[in-house]
């Protein structure tokens, strides 16, 4: 059985690919976390909402990436910017998000928790620095976060916002 959550590779559902979401509607896809709602210099798309929506036309909810406002930049709370970010920071991202009522969505790769995977040569030279940058921090910062904030699953989260 298919999932009825996916999120897009990269964030790569971008303003120019709109057009996917009635797509993954019509595959049964029922919740969506693909979109990052500010620049980042490989994907996202600046300006788009950070609240649990749903996608214009569709019957599909999208659960952006949670953001953090560091003074006039936007910067992701989970992933890489959880590994680059001292602890602190991102502790501070999910507590500005909780304040407005906006659920946290944080995510971690599989990889971000093993260390010593394979090094393979990423192009742009940043692509590189930003996925092996920090790994041995993955899950301490995880198991201080699960003792600090109450989490839950998505689906909790989105039955909670209807």
């Amino acid at each position: 059985m298919q999932s009825p959550w996916t999120p897009a590779p990269f964030f790569s559902i971008t303003a120019k690919s709109l057009w996917v979401l009635p797509i993954l509607e019509e595959e049964g896809i029922r919740f969506d976390s693909s979109i990052y709602p500010a620049h980042n210099y490989r994907y996202g798309i600046p300006g788009a909402r950070r609240e649990v929506t749903t996608v214009e036309g569709t019957s599909v909810q999208e659960f952006p990436i949670t953001l953090m406002d560091v003074g006039p930049k936007h910067l992701g709370v989970g992933g890489a910017y959880l590994r680059i970010f001292p602890l602190w920071l991102t502790a501070r991202g999910i507590k500005q998000n909780l304040s407005v009522h906006r659920p946290v969505n944080i995510y971690m790769h599989p990889w971000e928790f093993d260390p010593d995977h394979p090094r393979i040569r990423f192009a742009p030279r940043i692509a590189h620095a930003t996925h092996y940058w920090n790994l041995r921090s993955t899950a301490g910062k995880l198991r201080k976060l699960l003792c600090g904030f109450q989490f839950g699953t998505m689906s909790a989260v989105l039955e909670g916002v209807k």
